[in-house]
């Protein structure tokens, strides 16, 4: 079980007293309460969500929907024919709204589905097909819209990849290194959406693991059409004796057999042949050094439009040291820098600077001292 609660009587709070950046961009205080059973082979959630603006340039109709409640089920049964397997996944909701002119209601979400996996040593066959039947009751719906739409879709997918590994040993020391090329496949038909409400669906942001995802929008109120092929190659680097990963490399990129017509209100048909290349990176320079970075690159403007750099340094409970850099094209260039450090034995500071580079501007700093003795 797990409850959070939070109201504040002056909705100004946050900004006036925050002592972060997260806390003073809020724009509401969630109130859930949230059940979890466990079965042998099913799970069920029930929830119950509410929010609270706190944001008074936020209009009533913009505010989010309330889930009062929502009903999660999920079912994977233990017995099953011979390489078969099975699974089956339902939501229900019931969303209502501040707003008297929102369109409210309620949504049931299912999904069963198939699939027949090969796994075997160095490399793996897993195919899947399922249907997704998502219908509503809907009230204040626009005129010459209906208050009961559905829709149906099929979703296939082709999951295979290969796992090569070799041992190695460089400056005396030995390693464990793989390569790991994998495809997949998905396929759903287009079919329009445009009657079905928006209650908690949004776009997903792009990193290199929503290249297999099967849905590119965070929520059932829309499913992208897909005819595509995921290409992608990792590479590790292990230390055989501790089992501790020295280096992860991933490299990736979609590509699309047709035009992707299903979008969020206002959004545009994407009718680009292929994705970002995106690219992740994780080296551990020594145990106290560590670097990561994500990068993508726009193979049509043959340009980069995002990276995110970290570099850390970690030797003791009281020594850190964090560099960072984020740059998405058009929208921002920063830099973050954050430590906390000894000063004597008992003594310790600590310090952050968020700076945008694009704006010449300090967005958060912060600088402090802490005191730890024996138990207080």
């Amino acid at each position: 079980t797990r409850i959070e609660a939070s109201n504040v009587s002056d909705t100004e709070y946050f900004e006036d007293l925050g002592n972060t950046l997260v806390q003073t961009s809020q724009t509401s205080l969630e109130r859930t309460a949230e059940a979890t059973w466990h079965g042998d082979s099913w799970q069920a959630t029930m929830l119950v969500q509410d929010f609270q603006n706190i944001d008074s340039t936020l209009s009533s109709f913009d505010k989010p929907y309330k889930q009062l409640p929502q009903l999660v089920f999920s079912y994977t049964p233990q017995q099953h024919l011979p390489g078969i397997q099975a699974s089956a996944a339902a939501e229900l909701n019931y969303f209502t709204h501040s707003n008297s002119t929102r369109v409210t209601g309620s949504r049931i979400d299912i999904m069963p589905r198939l699939g027949l996996p090969i796994e075997r040593p160095g490399w793996y066959i897993k195919p899947t097909a399922g249907i997704r039947h998502t219908a509503y009751q809907l009230d204040n719906t626009a005129a010459g819209m209906p208050d009961d739409p559905s829709r149906t879709l099929p979703v296939a997918t082709l999951d295979t990849g290969m796992v090569f590994e070799r041992t190695g040993s460089w400056s005396g020391r030995s390693y464990i290194q793989t390569l790991e090329p994998r495809l997949f496949y998905l396929y759903i038909p287009d079919k329009n959406q445009d009657e079905l409400p928006i209650f908690d669906t949004d776009n997903y942001d792009q990193n290199f693991w929503s290249l297999f995802r099967e849905n590119r929008f965070s929520g059932p109120d829309r499913i992208g059409d897909a005819n595509q092929l995921a290409i992608a190659l990792s590479s590790r680097i292990v230390d055989p004796a501790s089992g501790r990963e020295l280096l992860s490399a991933s490299i990736g990129s979609l590509l699309y057999f047709r035009d992707r017509t299903i979008t969020l209100p206002g959004g545009l048909v994407e009718t680009d042949s292929s994705s970002d290349v995106i690219g992740e990176l994780a080296v551990a320079l020594s145990r106290r050094w560590r670097v990561s970075g994500e990068a993508h690159w726009d193979p049509h403007r043959s340009q980069s439009i995002r990276n995110n750099y970290h570099l850390q340094y970690r030797a003791g409970p009281r020594q850190l040291l964090n560099i960072g850099y984020r740059f998405r094209d058009g929208l921002q260039e920063q830099a973050d820098i954050s430590f906390l450090w000894p000063i004597g034995r008992a003594w310790h500071a600590v310090g952050r600077w968020y700076y945008a580079m694009d704006d010449n501007e300090t967005i958060e700093a912060l600088a402090g001292l802490g005191y730890e003795r024996c138990c207080w």
